[in-house]
């Protein structure tokens, strides 16, 4: 009988394994060979991959293990989530390991990143179990095809390293050279405010190729009128790997977010433009995605209505909860032109400047004065982190979303 996944992992290793004090040179034979099966080789700092501009510093395998240990203690897992830990710590490269113990250090509303709950009630740790125990596409045949196709071959290993890379970091979410910048700025939202819910998402993408949104939304359908949707499913072509400078779990979020924002036109990662299948402009595509479709995104991710504000004073006056969604004429020469359309996020105003994440993270050095594009800052590469001189972001500011707090479910009569 042909092993699943999960049974054909390397044998049982306890973290005491990892942690133990003796030199892996000198380990007793048996230690050492389930290090091995474990996929540890060496104590050894891990290898960095070409994406991580984000360096939180070499940890030694002894070091990722013990502090991991210590913040499960820490933070009162349950025996149960200990074992769940230890499945994704054996599963996880050394890189992916890394950004385990970066995301179990991570804290949301005052509590380990891992124990933060989705939709469902279900913890991020639980839906990072499955991602490591399921093969990709264990609930649709043809979607592990499409995996198996890849090549060089998409694994669990990588996509567990890269959604746990931005439910650790959310300023590594980045859009890489596609026009999704609304889109990259939603999911940074998401990550920030509840990667749990985010974690949930993909582990159902790259199992089912669908999942259920916290909230519905309405497109409208030629002759039918609104139908009510709630359902996003993998984008067709977005499997395959691309140039776009931007891990494969960012492309099959962006591409499947904006195949969903765009109701019911079909939107192509390879091509990055969206085509209407509206009766009279059966022939129309576009690139990117607009005020109304970014409001759609919103809703079915976050669950509750997001009403649009073109009031820059209470943008920048008044403190807000969380970062919010801001719509930007980037070249404020051409204002009409959709392609000058940019989407970043209002973090705050500080000493006469507005502070934003943009999801290009341009790589200079911090404090560099940015000459592309309108004049800015770059304040923290690591996460995107900008800024501009007040007058200036006024001048480009289209309007900002905020979450009105009312449930889409609710408001639908649900």
């Amino acid at each position: 009988m042909m092993k699943t996944h999960a049974e054909a992992k390397a044998p049982h290793v306890s973290f005491q394994n990892y942690v133990t004090p003796t030199p892996n040179t000198a380990a007793p034979q048996q230690y050492r060979e389930a290090m091995q099966q474990a996929g540890v080789g060496s104590l050894a700092a891990p290898k960095k991959r070409w994406e991580d501009t984000w360096k939180p510093g070499p940890m030694t395998m002894m070091g990722m293990a013990s502090t991991l240990v210590t913040v499960l203690e820490n933070e009162n897992f349950s025996s149960a989530q200990q074992s769940q830990a230890l499945d994704v710590f054996n599963s996880a490269g050394t890189n992916g390991r890394m950004m385990l113990v970066r995301l179990a250090q991570r804290q949301v509303n005052d509590k380990s990143a891992l124990l933060d709950t989705d939709k469902n009630g279900n913890t991020l740790l639980h839906s990072l179990h499955r991602i490591a125990t399921q093969p990709l596409g264990a609930g649709k045949e043809s979607l592990a095809a499409e995996f198996k196709k890849t090549k060089p071959e998409i694994t669990n290993k990588e996509l567990l390293y890269d959604i746990m890379r931005e439910a650790a970091n959310p300023g590594t979410i980045v859009q890489g050279s596609k026009n999704t910048c609304s889109i990259a700025a939603i999911q940074y939202m998401l990550v920030k405010q509840n990667p749990a819910e985010y974690v949930r998402i993909m582990q159902r993408l790259i199992s089912e190729g669908k999942v259920e949104l916290r909230g519905v939304t309405l497109e409208h359908v030629d002759g039918i009128g609104h139908k009510r949707n709630r359902t996003l499913e993998i984008s067709p072509g977005s499997v395959e790997r691309d140039n776009a400078n931007r891990p494969s779990s960012s492309r099959i979020f962006q591409a499947a977010v904006m195949d969903f924002a765009n109701g019911i036109d079909d939107y192509s990662n390879k091509k990055d433009r969206s085509t209407t299948r509206h009766k009279v402009f059966r022939s129309k595509s576009y690139q990117g995605a607009d005020n109304s479709q970014a409001q759609r995104a919103l809703m079915g991710l976050f669950g509750n209505f997001f009403s649009l504000s073109r009031n820059f004073l209470e943008l920048t006056s008044f403190p807000h909860p969380s970062p919010m969604y801001v719509s930007m004429n980037w070249d404020r020469r051409v204002r009409r032109d959709p392609d000058s359309f940019h989407a970043v996020v209002f973090e705050k105003v500080e000493n006469g400047r507005v502070y934003f994440r943009n999801s290009w993270r341009v790589q200079a050095p911090d404090g560099t004065e940015l000459q592309k594009g309108p004049p800015r800052r770059l304040e923290d590469s690591s996460t995107g982190l900008e800024s501009m001189p007040i007058l200036e972001f006024q001048k480009r500011f289209i309007g900002y979303f905020h979450d009105t707090g009312a449930s889409m479910d609710y408001l639908l009569g649900l």
